[in-house]
């Protein structure tokens, strides 16, 4: 799902993505890839991207390999889900909000059942855009229906300088 948003004279797209299950067909998984990236070429290079979902992946803790995509504070172990998502970031310059800022596990986990906690689901921006992103919260003792918890990303809207030419008569 794509909404557009006119803020001032910007425009936020905002995509709301679900990544396939880990046990799907090969076929499946890289038809969504394919789908979402075809979704966001066809954005304007001026407007702003946020992608938020559940990408059904674990990116891990750590940022091997992928330092301009990680952040390097992440939860869990990697898996082959959430190594497709960090390839992902990668070759659409973008990047995981979550996994840059420092948080405790309890507000780095956002999916729990039957005991099981972990991470999959995450918020992309535009690698241009991280330094806006002021902060990324999994919001506690929310009551929802599924397992996974509510997230916000904090981000703050730069305004546009323009500079403006005075011409002088001589």
């Amino acid at each position: 799902m794509l909404v557009k948003i006119v803020v001032r004279e910007d425009i936020i797209s905002i995509i709301s993505a679900y990544g396939p299950q880990v046990g799907l067909d090969e076929e499946v998984k890289r038809e969504f890839w394919d789908n979402l990236g075809d979704l966001i070429d066809t954005i304007p290079a001026d407007e702003k991207v946020f992608i938020g979902g559940d990408f059904n992946g674990r990116i891990g803790k750590e940022a091997v390999n992928y330092n301009s995509v990680h952040g390097g504070f992440g939860y869990d172990v990697k898996n082959e889900s959430g190594e497709i998502l960090l390839e992902f970031t990668l070759a659409k310059e973008l990047v995981i909000t979550n996994s840059i800022f420092r948080k405790n596990d309890e507000h780095l986990i956002t999916y729990k059942s039957g005991g099981h906690t972990t991470q999959i689901d995450y918020c992309l921006a535009q690698k241009d855009d991280q330094s806006s992103c002021l902060d990324f919260k999994v919001v506690l003792g929310t009551e929802m229906a599924t397992q996974q918890s509510l997230l916000v990303l904090v981000f703050r809207m730069r305004r546009k300088i323009v500079e403006k030419k005075i011409k002088v008569r001589q």
